[in-house]
């Protein structure tokens, strides 16, 4: 047991260091405003196109739906990494970009099983990075080549709170408190020395904080419903403005206004051999406003999640394939913003499994997804979208008092 302890703990540190770094990626789409939405939150969702908030599952900690939390009957641990890669389609050219990273990191202790399970955990939820690079010429004939850099993001650090209700009804809170930093480069430099190269810079650090709360109900048995909510929050915080001949730094309402959240699901676990499920999510992004944005390039948010799992089996001695979680699903999701005044769409195929160790307490799960957004007949640009998650979950029983 010291050992597994120690090596969860290595683990975790690796991947608190991994965080640190990243590759430039993104997708056009993002270039202006607050950039791409974390929808997915861990692998074995993932696996099944996105839904979690009707699913109950003690061997992971639910980011998504707090309410979730109460189903972990020992204390877990766990970390994500997340890889994506896309592929722009344009009229005239085409190009590949990649972004890896850690994804979030969570703990979860139950105080009494089915009663008081408490979290603490960080994740992202936007993310800000693009890269683009043209290169032009003046009707003078002097060559440039201009850059658009956005890199930074937004992170939330969660304190969780779930508890159940006879053991039927499942109630949960997520405390958030929600970080980032910001910053957008635009460049532009010429061949000739006669002319001077350009460069704006604005770094914005935001920071806010809001809740999440969530609800589970047990209709019957292994039919569970979901609800989740998330407060609007406005961000505050210090920006940063620098020319390429001076800078100016003041506390302004930066223009960054989440909307409120709202999700509902459904699963029905037939047999204790597979488990359906169904999640609904969106967010009133036509209402939001940006400072420096046109209202027009947003419109509502909208996820739709559908998966399969198949579920491993409960007999003590069976061959190792039967102790696997096999997960399929599908997603489609309205992405929030227009282009050239059409909404961006996204459809996403998924697929994955959950790998036991340690005698059942700890799982790794796999997730992988292909799909497309956009497209060049209403869009300016066409995107294949390549996602792969990792998930591992460690589980000791730590702190656990009896039912």
């Amino acid at each position: 047991m010291q050992h597994f302890r120690l090596r969860i703990i290595f683990f975790i540190i690796i991947c608190l260091v991994a965080g640190y770094g990243y590759l430039f990626a993104g997708s056009k789409y993002y270039i202006n405003g607050l950039g791409s939405q974390s929808y997915f939150t861990q692998a074995d969702a993932f696996g099944r196109g996105g839904t979690i908030i009707a699913v109950p599952d003690m061997n992971s900690v639910n980011t998504f739906n707090p309410a979730g939390l109460i189903f972990a009957d020992i204390t877990h641990i766990s970390a994500d990494f997340y890889h994506e890669t896309i592929q722009s389609q344009y009229q005239a050219f085409e190009g590949v970009s990649h972004y890896s990273n850690v994804h979030g990191v969570r703990l979860a202790i139950p105080l009494a099983v089915n009663k008081f399970v408490i979290s603490v955990g960080i994740k992202p939820i936007l993310r800000n990075d693009y890269k683009a690079e043209t290169e032009g010429e003046l009707s003078t004939g002097n060559q440039y080549t201009k850059q658009i850099i956005n890199k930074g993001g937004l992170s939330r650090i969660n304190l969780g709170l779930a508890t159940g209700i006879k053991n039927r009804v499942y109630l949960g809170a997520y405390l958030n408190y929600n970080f980032g930093k910001i910053e957008q480069n635009w460049r532009v430099n010429f061949v000739s020395d006669l002319l001077i190269d350009t460069s704006d810079r604005l770094v914005s650090k935001v920071w806010a904080p809001n809740f999440t709360a969530g609800m589970m109900v047990r209709v019957m048995k292994g039919f569970h419903l979901g609800l989740v909510y998330s407060q609007p929050f406005d961000l505050n915080g210090d920006r940063l403005i620098r020319y390429v001949f001076g800078e100016s730094s003041e506390k302004v309402d930066v223009g960054l206004k989440i909307p409120a959240g709202l999700g509902i699901g459904a699963s029905y676990n037939m047999n204790e051999k597979i488990r359906y499920s169904l999640d609904y999510y969106t967010q009133r992004w036509s209402n939001v406003e940006l400072v420096s944005e046109n209202e027009s390039n947003y419109t509502d948010n909208h996820h739709i999640s559908a998966g399969i799992e198949f579920l491993p089996t409960k007999k003590a001695f069976t061959s190792f394939y039967k102790k696997i979680n096999y997960r399929i699903g599908f997603h489609y999701a309205n992405l929030g913003i227009k282009d050239n005044g059409t909404a961006v769409s996204e459809y996403l195929g998924t697929a994955g499994m959950g790998i036991p160790f340690y005698g059942g307490y700890g799982r790794i799960d796999f997730g992988i997804g292909y799909g497309k957004r956009g497209s060049l007949e209403s869009h300016s640009v066409e995107e294949s979208v390549l996602r792969f998650f990792l998930t591992i979950t460690g589980g000791e029983k730590w702190f656990v008092r009896p039912r």
